[in-house]
């Protein structure tokens, strides 16, 4: 069985893992949903600007000679603002997968020390320290003696 303590559970939540998924590989953790939502956001950004852009030049072709100077002038400057916003959120998810990375390697590194297991590495009393006297009955709660596979608990 695999211990979640408080603080793994802490990181696991920041991370947004639960269950099963805690004994994924590093990098399986690291590159979750956090990327797929900003690939949905880079896209519907892309598709503004486009659609933006288009409606300036439907309204470009409705304008008097002096106006249409205007129209192309204030274009340019939507694509700017919106090509900025797009490289700010390509920013910030670079930002965030270093920290998604940094917390999956402290998960990884807390739930498997030295790359064993805990029971490996670990005494009974770590974990008896951390959650308290009553670890024990909280285990003999949550595992299932006769159970094949692994196991995780929540300390």
């Amino acid at each position: 069985a695999t211990l979640v303590d408080p603080k793994a559970a802490r990181i696991a939540s920041a991370i947004g893992l639960t269950g099963a998924q805690l004994l994924s590989p590093e990098d399986s953790i690291r590159f979750g949903a956090a990327l797929e939502a900003t690939a949905d956001i880079q896209k519907s950004v892309n598709a503004l600007h486009e659609e933006m852009i288009a409606r300036m030049k439907a309204l470009e072709t409705s304008l008097g000679p002096g106006q249409k100077d205007l129209a192309r002038k204030t274009s340019e400057k939507i694509s700017s603002v919106v090509s900025a916003f797009g490289q700010r959120i390509a920013a910030a998810q670079k930002e965030a997968d270093a920290v998604a990375s940094e917390r999956a390697k402290k998960l990884v590194a807390h739930l498997t020390p030295e790359g064993k297991l805990q029971e490996r590495v670990l005494s009974v009393w770590y974990f008896r320290a951390v959650a308290g006297p009553d670890f024990v009955r909280s285990l003999t709660d949550q595992l299932d003696p006769f159970a094949s596979d692994h196991q995780i608990a929540w300390i």
